[in-house]
């Protein structure tokens, strides 16, 4: 499997919220996680990112939809770019309330598997 479709399968397990058991065939057991947005300031690897996912996906109702806008492999650094958008209605008080947004999943390889991620992400409630 090339790393472009090995990060397409990480990426529908992570972000339908299956977890780390459904993600971790396609990453390093000690993958590493970064980004600069405030929601995920503690997580540093990506099987803390993978589970919190479980928890992102559940804030939204049955609806939720994940688009993929472009994604990219740079086959010199060995990274994929995956350039999406989630929304759909949060579930987060007494009204459900639509929002959006969209970020980038930065993914690097080595050996065929994740090792690092980068999320490009600055979320902020409508």
């Amino acid at each position: 499997m090339d790393n472009l479709q090995t990060a397409r399968n990480f990426f529908e397990q992570c972000d339908y919220g299956k977890g780390w058991e459904a993600c971790k065939i396609y990453c390093h057991l000690d993958a590493t996680f970064e980004t600069e947005a405030e929601t995920l300031s503690a997580i540093n690897t990506l099987e803390t990112y993978c589970e919190w996912m479980i928890d992102a996906v559940n804030m939204f109702d049955e609806n939720v939809e994940v688009e993929v806008k472009a994604e990219a492999y740079d086959g010199q650094r060995d990274i994929v770019l995956i350039y999406a958008e989630i929304r759909g209605h949060l579930i987060l008080g007494p009204e459900p309330m639509f929002a959006k947004t969209d970020y980038v999943y930065v993914l690097k390889f080595d050996d065929g598997k994740i090792s690092h991620m980068a999320k490009v992400w600055d979320f902020k409630l409508p």
